[in-house]
């Protein structure tokens, strides 16, 4: 009688090992095909930006070619370097790689990466339509640079964490009369704060301290007719103490209020004049006598007021 053969089982742990042992070497030669041909998963955790990953291809010296950025706050960007050089619109040339980003949120930059964040020189362009020019550290707009408003304004100057901060010029766009309002001098957190000129369009010209954006402090104004101011402003009117000259020839040193020549001075008449000058109280560009037989000294309308207005 013949001897039937049983078939030896194979032992599934085994063969579990030998599969799994095969879809790592599948995986591996996948892996490696992709390496070898220059595609790349990079990651950089960065400070104040979160993590930032890069997947795509990168150039011989391992730096991102093509691929899509992702950044720790959902955006994204595709990466594309475009060159060894950038000309910018203020006639300016930034040398080393160059990288385009066209951001998910429609912004578009062109300049230098460090860590897939702007760093460096380069150009943005925001989808409303402005455009900054200048240096760039860690994503944020920082240093010397060039902004241009979509309505036709432009600053140059310093920004600091993204705001005008430092020394700077703004020029607004031209008005109706083809002329524009211009302004040197220092700014802090966007804003006219410390010492700088303001040119007008209609030809005024303010030279002195600023605060937020206004006249405050010490200050001359030189006005489009020729008139000047020179004294003390708060919150853009000239009040405290100052000297307005008027081109005539007359002047008055003393107190002002709220644009107004308002409490004790000196109004000097121009020469030829009966009334060489009169020293003493004003009220709203008025002058007023103390009337000693009055109670208490009050304050009176005199008949022949000023036109120190």
């Amino acid at each position: 009688m013949a001897k039937v053969r049983m078939k030896k089982r194979v032992n599934p742990l085994i063969y579990f090992l030998l599969m799994f042992l095969a879809a790592l070497l599948i995986v591996f030669a996948v892996l490696f095909a992709i390496y070898r041909s220059g595609y790349r998963y990079i990651t950089y955790n960065t400070e104040g930006h979160g993590t930032v990953k890069f997947v795509g291809a990168v150039d011989s010296e391992g730096d991102p070619k093509e691929g899509t950025v992702y950044y720790d706050d959902g955006s994204t960007a595709r990466l594309t370097q475009t060159g060894d050089s950038l000309e910018l619109r203020n006639g300016s040339t930034v040398k080393g790689k160059i990288y385009n980003l066209v951001y998910s949120n429609g912004n578009v930059y062109n300049g230098e990466l460090l860590h897939f964040l702007r760093d460096g020189e380069g150009s943005l362009e925001y989808t409303g339509g402005d455009v900054y020019e200048g240096d760039f550290v860690c994503d944020i707009i920082d240093g010397d640079g060039v902004y241009y408003f979509i309505d036709g304004d432009v600053y140059t100057g310093s920004f600091a964490d993204g705001k005008k901060s430092g020394s700077g010029s703004y020029v607004w766009a031209p008005g109706s009369n083809g002329f524009s309002d211009s302004y040197v001098g220092t700014f802090v957190d966007d804003m006219r704060t410390g010492v700088g000129t303001y040119i007008y369009a209609d030809g005024g010209v303010y030279e002195g301290d600023f605060y937020r954006n206004v006249k405050h402090g010490s200050g001359k104004m030189t006005f489009p007719n020729g008139d000047v101011y020179e004294g003390d402003f708060v919150e853009d009117m000239r009040t405290g103490k100052g000297s307005y000259t008027w081109t005539s020839g007359e002047s008055y040193t003393g107190d002002f209020l709220k644009n107004k020549i308002t409490g004790y001075g000196t109004y000097y008449w121009t020469v030829g004049n009966n009334r060489n000058s009169y020293e003493g109280y004003f009220e709203n560009g008025k002058i007023v006598y103390v009337d000693l037989e009055a109670p208490d000294g009050e304050l009176s309308d005199a008949p022949d007021a000023s036109n120190a207005g």
